[in-house]
């Protein structure tokens, strides 16, 4: 599975460097991460960048097994995710407060992890949904 998800990463990399995807114009903002709680009940996360490029790449977990609780990701960690910061995109996400099948849930909420993350970024030129396993339906 750890292959998959890093042979994912990379693909979608790859994919997002072949659309030319203009820059936005660059805003003075402190890259960093910023954790919170949707309206849901749900847990959220917005990475940014230092230098921007417009683009929000909005994640959604596979499933999840276990006791519920736990953070959100904003995608797969590592490599991946530094490159994708390090080329200007924000990344958010956010985790569901149950564990199991949530595609309700994730999608709920997806649209207030967008607003979320334009509120602190300004509005993003492209936005982009992507996922692994459960999340990538």
């Amino acid at each position: 599975m750890q292959h998959f998800r890093k042979a994912a990463a990379a693909a979608a990399a790859v994919l997002l460097l072949g659309t030319g995807i203009p820059g936005a114009q660059a805003a003075d903002r402190p890259a960093g991460t910023e954790r919170g709680t949707l309206s849901s009940g749900a847990r959220y996360v917005i990475d940014t960048p230092a230098d921007w490029n417009g683009t929000l790449l909005v994640w959604s977990p596979g499933y999840i097994g276990g006791a519920p609780g736990g953070e959100a990701a904003g995608g797969p960690g590592g490599a991946a995710r530094e490159w994708l910061l390090q080329h200007g995109y924000a990344l958010a996400g956010s985790k569901p407060t149950t564990n199991g099948w949530a595609v309700k849930e994730l999608l709920r909420d997806q649209q207030e992890v967008v607003d979320t993350a334009a509120a602190a970024l300004g509005e993003p030129e492209k936005t982009i949904a992507w996922g692994t396993s459960m999340g990538g339906l």
